[in-house]
């Protein structure tokens, strides 16, 4: 959830732009000059949003139907529209905890991301309530990867197939708008059906431009790229790139509990 600063990590938001040629950390220019337009292009969409925030309490608009999940953050709450009955999904983001900068940040990337089948489609509607920032997505109604997983077994062969195909999907599609997910974890991944036919990647707080330069400054994660667990090769740290999101991806099923071993 953004609004706080990770403890493991320090972001330096916006793509690296003062690095010598030859301290890209493995971005060609033309990669890193995605990854600053991508940061440009949220600049002004978050500039925008917040233009154009509806201030409301959110109960006066919308009714609640049950919760959908949890985090450290906020909740994502299943919701109907009180005019329209439209059903909807809203996540909720208290104001103790959560910037205006981190709120709009994280709903600018789910828009400018457009439409994709394993992407959870974002709504162009932000509320700003007396205690809480949310925004509206499409619901995805049989919870997220890791209540599928059985422990020492996994997921079915099929099913994993399917999951791994259908991520690797998304994040190509990520990193084709030069941003990189950098949060790979089955708790992020939607299931649209109880057969786990169709996944959708979800939860973009973590997510930045190509280019941002990153420093690892507590304990890793399990899923950490190993360049994030050396001494940064750089001295404001380490401009990230879509292997980072490659390595989680294929990490993550040990790391996580997201057993893929059968590929």
């Amino acid at each position: 959830m953004p609004g706080k600063q990770s403890d493991e990590e320090q972001v330096e938001t916006g793509a690296a732009e003062n690095l010598a040629e030859e301290d890209l950390g493995g971005l060609t220019a033309e990669e890193l000059r995605q990854g600053q337009e991508a940061a440009l292009e949220l600049e002004d969409m978050m500039a925008l949003s917040a233009q154009t925030l509806v201030r409301a309490e959110v109960d006066e608009l919308y009714q609640q139907v049950r919760p959908l999940g949890q985090g450290r953050f906020g909740r994502v709450l299943l919701v109907t529209h009180r005019q329209k009955g439209t059903t909807l999904a809203l996540k909720e983001l208290p104001k103790a905890s959560t910037s205006l900068r981190g709120f709009l940040y994280e709903f600018c990337v789910g828009l400018s991301l457009g439409t994709h089948s394993a992407i959870v489609a974002a709504y162009g509607i932000g509320i700003e309530s007396a205690t809480s920032y949310s925004f509206l997505t499409e619901p995805v109604l049989c919870g997220d990867l890791i209540t599928f997983i059985q422990p020492k077994v996994g997921l079915p062969q099929p099913a994993v197939q399917r999951c791994a195909a259908q991520l690797a999907s998304a994040l190509e599609h990520i990193h084709s708008r030069g941003l990189v997910y950098r949060d790979v974890k089955p708790e992020n991944v939607l299931v649209c059906d109880p057969a786990c036919q169709r996944v959708k990647l979800t939860d973009f707080g973590h997510t930045r431009p190509r280019g941002t330069l990153l420093r690892l400054t507590g304990p890793p994660i399990p899923y950490t790229a190993p360049e994030l667990c050396c001494p940064p090769p750089l001295p404001e740290g380490l401009p990230i790139q879509p292997a980072l999101d490659a390595w989680a991806l294929g990490d993550c099923g040990g790391a996580s509990s997201m057993t893929f071993q059968h590929l």
